[in-house]
């Protein structure tokens, strides 16, 4: 569409470059590593995507902001028209703000919850680990009761 309504070289290639970025791509491919030298090449390139949320809604913002200095940009299409993009762009920011509002506390929150399942001395997986370690001591890994109990599996959190 930005190439049709006749912007300058320039801008195609600034608003390329936010598609690329939009879309994950990179602009050179990836160095792979050559087998036949002792160094390492591909590790010496840095990473190219910017796909966290954040990234791409600064992009596409500044891709509508491109758009916006063409003065010939019209497309028929109405989810292709400028107020469309500014619509959706604004739309995007205010949920992508709502959800950084909401991390913190989600975060403080299962602080509090892992405490008492995982982490304090008397949380539910260290007395369950010592409940199954009481059973197999008093009565024995034969006993009925240890073989109902073992195969209870009570892990810590990953975190």
């Amino acid at each position: 569409m930005l190439k049709a309504s006749g912007a300058s070289k320039e801008t195609l290639a600034d608003a390329e470059t936010h598609v690329r970025k939009l879309t994950g791509a990179r602009k050179s491919p990836k160095i792979k590593d050559d087998p036949n030298t002792p160094a390492n090449e591909a590790s010496k390139q840095n990473s190219a995507s910017q796909m966290s949320f954040d990234n791409q809604l600064g992009n596409f913002g500044a891709y509508v902001s491109i758009l916006a200095n063409v003065p010939s940009y019209a497309p028929n299409e109405n989810d292709l028209k400028l107020t469309s993009l500014q619509a959706a762009h604004a739309n995007l920011e205010s949920r992508n703000n709502a959800v950084s509002a909401t991390f913190v506390p989600l975060t403080q929150a299962r602080g509090l919850r892992d405490g008492p399942l995982y982490l304090n001395e008397d949380s539910v997986v260290n007395r369950a680990q010592l409940a199954k370690a009481y059973v197999s001591a008093a009565l024995g890994t034969d006993s009925q009761l240890y073989k109902q109990i073992k195969g209870l599996s009570f892990k810590r959190s990953p975190r």
